[in-house]
């Protein structure tokens, strides 16, 4: 004797259908506590994030400054921090820190990894402005 083979829809069709059923005898059964708890649950929506400076966006994102020199810029065994106002391979002056962020550095002072030019990016010279602007902003925190 053979069985039919129940197909995949049908077990899923077959589940929707009990949690519908499911849900409606509980509702019937206790509406005045569902209601309560319903208008009880207060819905809170996360608050709006805080609009990324377009340096931080390319630190964290197309520049990968932040693989070297860590996500908040704090510095990594392989790049140094850039929050702490030392600064090993420019004066940290605006021109600076874009000089180095253009050219790179080929011989670091203190760590192991060179910097390419750009960090190894493609970036603009609109981007090069906006992500040394926020790297001389961590320092002056």
């Amino acid at each position: 004797m053979k069985m039919k083979q129940t197909a995949t829809w049908e077990w899923m069709l077959a589940g929707v259908a009990l949690l519908f059923a499911l849900t409606l005898a509980c509702s019937q059964y206790a509406p005045e506590e569902a209601a309560a708890a319903h208008a009880a649950a207060e819905v809170v929506l996360p608050a709006p994030a805080p609009a990324q400076d377009p340096g931080q966006k390319i630190f964290t994102g197309k520049g990968i400054c932040y693989t070297c020199h860590g996500p908040a810029g704090k510095g990594t065994p392989l790049a140094p921090d850039l929050t702490d106002g030392e600064w090993l391979n420019t004066d940290g002056s605006l021109a600076g820190i874009e000089a180095i962020v253009k050219a790179g550095v080929a011989k670091p002072v203190k760590h192991p990894a060179p910097m390419p030019p750009m960090g190894g990016a493609k970036l603009s010279a609109g981007e090069i402005r906006a992500v040394a602007a926020y790297v001389y902003s961590l320092s002056q925190k």
